[in-house]
Order: C-alpha cells, then structure tokens, then sequence
C-alpha cells in the first residue's frame, strides 16, 4: 500500500458455509489474505485498521464474552476458519505491542441475513427462506435437519452496517474487540415458524428430520460491551425478514 490512509478495513475473507471439506483451503487462503493486510498496515502512518472476527473463535463452553475470545479450542466444525481468525486478532495484538501509535478494531460477528444475499448462499436464515419460498411456490414440502430446537442468533446485514461504522469512527475507542451480536436469539423452529407466517405456507408441511445432523445447540454472542459503548442500532426481527424474503421473492421472479 503506496498511498496512506485514515481507515483501512478488512472484509476479505475465503469462506464457504456448510463446506466442511474446504478446510484446508480455507486455512491458507485466511492466513495469507490476513498477512498481506497486516503487512500493508505496518507501512502505514496513521491508519485505523478494522478487521472481523468469528464467533466460530469461541469454545463452545464459553460464555461468549470478548475476553474468552482466544482462550480454549475454537468451534470444531469451523476449527481451520477459527484459527485465522484468531491469528488475525493476535497478528494487530503484537503489531500494537510492538508499535504504541498503531490503531485497531477487532469486530467479532455472528450469521448475517439481509436483501442482496446470494441465491446460492447458505447461511441459516438465507436457507430458510428459500426452502420455504421455493416450496410455496413450488408446492413441495420445506425439509431441514435437524429437530429444530437449535438455538441461533442472527444480525441483520444493516443494522451491522450502521454499527460498524458508529464504533470504527469513534476516535475514543481504539486497539480494543467487540461483539457485534443482535440478541435475535430464537430457535431454528421459530424463525421456521416466522417466515412461514410472512410467506403464508403452512407450517404443518414442513418437515423436521431428525435422523440428520443438528449441529452446535446453541449459537450467540453476548454484545452487552458494544451497547454500552454505542447507540446501537437493532431493528426488528420481522421487519428484517420481511425485507429479506421480498428480496429473494423477486429476485427469484415468483408472482
């Protein structure tokens, strides 16, 4: 990086949800994205540099407060994608140790939703609303795994947006992490149960097979730090899925 900066943000990443056999790859396309980043932010003078984490870094014990972050093993179905993450949080912890002028954010998020998605992503609530959209207007049945009774969070993509650059732009918060979590916390059932009522598709055909894999119990991040610190911005669960479904509705060409 030739020219200098006030802010640099870090938003690359190589990630492909539910590909449990792309571990490798993503191991050594993570570390190597994440040492260019850093090594561009040494030469800078004056750049803020704000990268994201994962709650996929937290042990599963843990209660997901920002201290536990580097503390016990990290998720083992995301364990490689962990491990950069954490790498990147140590990476600006010693690049700071070593230089006092040196300024940065590390913003730890959990599994986005909002307008825009792409119609191939997988992501829990992307995945919830096509396989009950497309089964509406299909006239099939809506499948998951799993009994339902996971517990997840989600944040909406603008809420994260708007919060994102609240505490990046704040001169007085520097060289610290935060959880940006939404406290949406509701079962997979009942986000089943809420885009079922939006779309108008009986939630009777939806058929919970519990002979496959349910995955970690719960899911979350506490993120009582970062409400404290900002006027955090946290729109309603509903209207959120409303938007993203009539997204997805027309991008997909349903009449």
């Amino acid at each position: 990086i030739n020219n200098q900066y006030d802010y640099i943000f870090h938003c690359a990443v190589y990630f492909e949800a539910g590909n449990f056999a792309n571990a490798a790859n993503e191991f050594l396309n993570n570390q190597m994205i994440n040492l260019n980043v850093l090594n561009g932010w040494m030469r800078q003078k004056n750049a803020k540099l704000i990268t994201f984490g994962s709650d996929a870094c937290y042990n599963i014990e843990s209660e997901k407060y920002e201290s536990e972050y580097l503390l016990g093993e990290p998720n083992k179905d995301y364990y490689a994608y962990a491990l950069t993450k954490r790498n990147l949080y140590n990476g600006l912890l010693e690049i700071a140790k070593s230089n006092p002028e040196k300024q940065y954010l590390h913003l730890v998020l959990i599994t986005l939703f909002g307008q825009e998605f792409k119609l191939e992503d997988n992501h829990l609530i992307h995945a919830i609303i096509k396989k009950i959209v497309d089964a509406k207007y299909t006239e099939t049945k809506a499948e998951f795994w799993g009994s339902g009774n996971q517990y997840r969070e989600i944040t909406y993509i603008n809420d994260l947006v708007d919060n994102v650059i609240n505490v990046s732009f704040n001169d007085s918060i520097k060289n610290d992490i935060f959880n940006l979590g939404s406290n949406k916390l509701e079962t997979i059932r009942r986000y089943v149960s809420i885009v079922c009522d939006i779309v108008d598709y009986p939630i009777d055909k939806v058929f919970f097979d519990i002979k496959k894999t349910r995955g970690q119990l719960t899911k979350f991040l506490n993120s009582d730090k970062i409400r404290r610190s900002i006027d955090y911005k946290d729109t309603n669960l509903k209207d959120c899925l409303q938007k993203t479904i009539k997204y997805y509705i027309e991008k997909r060409g349903y009449k």
